[in-house]
């Protein structure tokens, strides 16, 4: 059985500290999109196929997309990361704060979160199980539950962000408080509430304010 690089769990593990995206998702999606890092664009530390946008640097490399219904090979512009790390965490931030994976920002288990990214990604392989469903074979076969962080050992590793609205709203869903919350940074009514409940739950007092009473119990 292949076995992970360690430089690669501690990446994903460090992402799953920052931006609360499972470990055992990343490192699956690490597998298949870079087939275990070999696939990845040359000399751009991206194993995840994240273009580039603005002024990033890139490398360019050809990828294989679907097209009008073919399945064609064309070139296309991939971020350059410095490092490994650095990939990984740009990955988890696009998971955690993208409009695009909504649905999995409320999971609170890593195979739903896995189910959640199917139709967003796609395999390029027809035929294939869906997307979600091969993210979980991996995680299944190789444990990689193993790395992951329960949701207090993520956040209060990060206590920094729980100084914004974003860091509070992503603590408050991974301890299961307001299921559906929204992360958009926004101070809307449904925040302040689940902010309250999380309160009531603490027995600490219920005011809707994360002060320093609120953030030391989360």
């Amino acid at each position: 059985m292949p076995t992970i690089p360690d430089n690669v769990i501690t990446a994903a593990i460090n992402s799953q500290r920052k931006w609360s995206v499972f470990a055992s998702v990343s490192l699956a999606q690490w597998m298949l999109e870079s087939a275990w890092g070999r696939a990845e664009p040359p000399d751009s530390n991206n194993p995840f196929g994240i273009k580039a946008f603005g002024n990033q640097p890139f490398v360019t490399a050809f990828t294989h997309e679907t097209l009008n219904g073919r399945y064609v090979r064309i070139p296309q512009n991939f971020a350059k990361y410095q490092s490994l790390d650095d990939a990984f965490e740009a990955h988890a931030r696009l998971l955690a704060t993208s409009g695009y994976y909504v649905k999995a920002q409320h999971d609170n288990n890593p195979k739903q979160f896995a189910n959640d990214l199917t139709g967003i990604y796609a395999t390029g392989n027809p035929g294939e199980p869906p997307y979600g469903q091969l993210l979980i074979n991996e995680m299944d076969e190789y444990d990689l539950y193993q790395y992951d962080l329960t949701a207090r050992q993520a956040i209060n590793s990060m206590p920094d962000d729980l100084t914004s609205v974003k860091g509070v709203q992503m603590a408050l869903a991974k301890l299961g408080i307001a299921p559906g919350l929204a992360v958009d940074g926004i101070l809307g009514n449904q925040t302040i509430e689940a902010i309250k409940l999380f309160q009531q739950k603490e027995n600490i007092s219920v005011d809707g304010i994360v002060g320093h009473e609120t953030i030391d119990a989360l």
